[in-house]
């Protein structure tokens, strides 16, 4: 298939057993990912492609990915699950023909960031937005993305029926009806996050709505985790080589299925779910997250895949674009040079800041520096200012090994405010790191395993996202049992994981106290 990469595994019949099979779909900033799972959580076959800008051309390769992970199957899959990428979709005229193309999280949220932001959110007050919200109020989310959109592409606005997120659209596509999840609704800033231990949000806010011109009516159905699937139609079936009536279910936002997952589903273990961005995620504990605390940091309160929990969300959005940088300064693959960074930098790090920092103490114009410290988050927070390095000046292996490092210290730095929030104790640990290439890569998990000084295990599963959307998919829908999977996707971790210590008396040690100073 041109521009896709199938993997396929074992058959869906061992011995003379027929094996269920489910799908899941991953959405990403960078890739779309599409794997088959059997009801053992045994990963089959798997596919991958560029995801594309327009939406029927994403909808089409969705089509053709799944019909050659389907083929030869004793009998259908019996569940399809879907998760995605979050803050990305654009709108649908009266026919449900796009009026724009996709408006991306990751490039919308810098032009908008550059440009000082969103009045909308100024005018709305950014900390009542984040305490009724739960999400740090940026240029990214879609209530701030529509309101600009409005005023630049009036045109396109004004033929809009309907909004849809990515996720959303391929559920429409599949079954005639839009329908989101309520992590995914959350990511929008136009849902009041009710208080914890009550039930997931199924409703938009009218009067968040209202503030940018649209109402409920304009969004897809808010599916809570206990609402019944809908049903793929036959045409679509046709398309992609599922049976007529499949189950379908919005698994829910890429960061919080990766945690779920990798079997995180109470508190005190973190994820590190790493992609073209990297969110460090946990569940909370039986008190709801304080949002009073939160309020600045610019990290996200949302809620677990299963509803039940609170989950506290910081991202760092540049790892994938650190790599760009890096291909520029050097002049080589800045993804290859990173793939295999085993050198030292000697005290130099890169402040992985291409586009501002975001969380823990949001600056929009916060840069890329090369830096020499010895005290790695000390220097990204700048206290005191180290010693600028120019870059062209290091080796590339050096400065690759210098990116790696600054994103390990930015974790460490978001682990700790992270920690401080919830009441985890100082120590605590695995830190699971979740993702492909990235969570893989032996020297990325040391140089986290150092910097935090807990030890980092790396979840081995080739596609987490996709394949945990698939057994959620089976779960929600009754084909498996829940305590099945109560450890996570089956073989992700174990005897055939790393499992990397952290060095606990380490130069990157953290400074006493919550902040660094």
């Amino acid at each position: 298939m041109a521009g896709m990469n199938v993997v396929r595994g074992a058959s869906a019949v061992t011995g003379d057993v027929v094996r269920d099979t489910f799908v899941g779909v991953d959405i990403g900033t960078t890739n779309t990912k599409v794997a088959l799972v059997d009801d053992r959580g045994a990963l089959l076959r798997t596919t991958s492609f560029p995801t594309p800008d327009v939406l029927p051309t994403l909808l089409a390769a969705v089509d053709r990915a799944m019909r050659p992970l389907v083929d030869g199957l004793a009998r259908p899959p019996r569940a399809l699950g879907i998760a995605s990428m979050a803050e990305t979709g654009t709108g649908l005229d009266a026919r449900g023909d796009p009026v724009l193309p996709l408006v991306r999280w990751d490039r919308r949220r810098r032009d908008l960031e550059r440009g000082g932001g969103d009045p909308l959110v100024h005018g709305l007050g950014t900390d009542e937005l984040h305490r009724a919200t739960g999400l740090a109020p940026t240029a990214k989310a879609p209530l701030a993305m529509w309101s600009r959109l409005r005023v630049e592409h009036p045109e396109a606005w004004r033929r809009m029926q309907r909004w849809v997120g990515v996720a959303d659209a391929l559920v429409r596509h599949l079954t005639g009806e839009a329908v989101t999840d309520h992590t995914l609704a959350l990511r929008t800033m136009a849902v009041r996050l009710p208080p914890a231990h009550t039930p997931t949000p199924r409703t938009w806010d009218v009067d968040l709505l209202a503030a940018v011109g649209l109402a409920p009516d304009h969004l897809a159905r808010i599916a809570g985790p206990d609402d019944p699937a809908v049903s793929i139609d036959a045409t679509a079936a046709a398309r992609c080589g599922l049976a007529t009536g499949t189950p379908v279910v919005v698994a829910g936002h890429d960061h919080v299925v990766a945690t779920w997952a990798a079997g995180v589903r109470g508190p005190g273990r973190a994820v590190v779910s790493v992609g073209t961005s990297e969110a460090l995620v946990r569940c909370s504990g039986p008190d709801a997250v304080d949002r009073e605390r939160v309020l600045g940091t610019g990290m996200s309160i949302g809620r677990s895949v299963d509803g039940d929990r609170e989950t506290l969300l910081a991202g760092a959005p540049s790892a994938g674009a650190m790599a760009s940088w890096l291909a520029e300064v050097t002049g080589e693959d800045g993804r290859s040079l990173l793939a295999a960074p085993a050198c030292s930098a000697d005290g130099v790090l890169v402040a992985p800041y291409p586009d501002g920092r975001q969380t823990p103490e949001p600056d929009p114009a916060a840069v890329v520096r090369v830096l020499r410290a010895d005290d790695p988050v000390r220097a990204l927070a700048g206290r005191p200012r180290p010693d600028d390095v120019d870059p062209r000046s290091l080796p590339a292996d050096v400065l690759a090994r210098a990116v790696v490092d600054g994103l390990a210290a930015h974790l460490a730095w978001m682990d700790r405010e992270h920690r401080a929030l919830l009441d985890v104790p100082d120590g605590a640990g695995p830190v699971l790191l979740v993702g492909g290439a990235a969570a893989a890569n032996r020297a990325w998990a040391r140089a986290r395993a150092v910097v935090l000084g807990v030890p980092v295990e790396p979840v081995v599963c080739r596609e987490p996202v996709a394949a945990g959307a698939a057994l959620l998919a089976a779960v929600r829908t009754g084909a498996i049992d829940p305590a099945s999977v109560l450890d996570g996707v089956p073989g992700t971790r174990g005897a055939g994981a790393a499992h990397l210590d952290g060095a606990s008396a380490s130069a990157a040690a953290l400074p006493d106290g919550r902040n660094p100073a």
